[in-house]
């Protein structure tokens, strides 16, 4: 009888930022929505227009400089969520508005995963820009992926739909 292997977990995705308490949750994903810049919060998903904005208005048009700060942000979400999954590690790039082939985007985001293995080695897959926003590819891009399995991490897949229509 398997039924008796079924289990329910109760989690919660912690962003960077809350200061929401995860107690009580048998498991945290920890990611990044946002940056702080300028005594701002930067949303990075919203809409394409609003990142296109906040990429001028607070960095000067310099898309991989605002990817380095998001990249600071992630290497670091397990120091400010404790979590045990890290969340859409790439999520900057739901948009399509960022050079994923340029070596500065790279090492940032090969930098942060470094950093994020040495205290947490399993990444989600997420499939909910496909759901929401049309992006061809579920996060991480496939040379992080690549890194994670090089680096003996694990990884768990997630719809992040917000939509039970769209769960598969």
């Amino acid at each position: 009888d398997n039924k008796s292997n079924n289990f329910i977990f109760r989690a919660i995705e912690q962003d960077y930022f809350s200061k929401t308490s995860t107690e009580g949750f048998d498991y945290v994903i920890g990611s990044v929505h946002y940056i702080y810049k300028n005594g701002e919060y930067l949303s990075l998903d919203i809409n394409a227009d609003e990142v296109k904005s906040n990429i001028k208005k607070h960095y000067n048009g310099d898309a991989l400089a605002y990817c380095e700060d998001y990249y600071q942000l992630v290497a670091d979400v397990y120091n400010k969520t404790k979590c045990q999954i890290i969340g859409h590690f790439d999520l900057i790039t739901k948009f399509d508005s960022i050079d994923e082939s340029d070596p500065r985007y790279r090492n940032a985001a090969i930098d942060a995963l470094h950093r994020c293995m040495k205290v947490c080695s399993r990444f989600e897959v997420n499939t909910g820009a496909m759901a929401r926003a049309n992006k061809k590819t579920p996060y991480p891009a496939d040379f992080i992926l690549e890194e994670i399995k090089r680096l003996g991490g694990t990884v768990t897949v997630s719809s992040d739909c917000h939509d039970p229509e769209k769960l598969d």
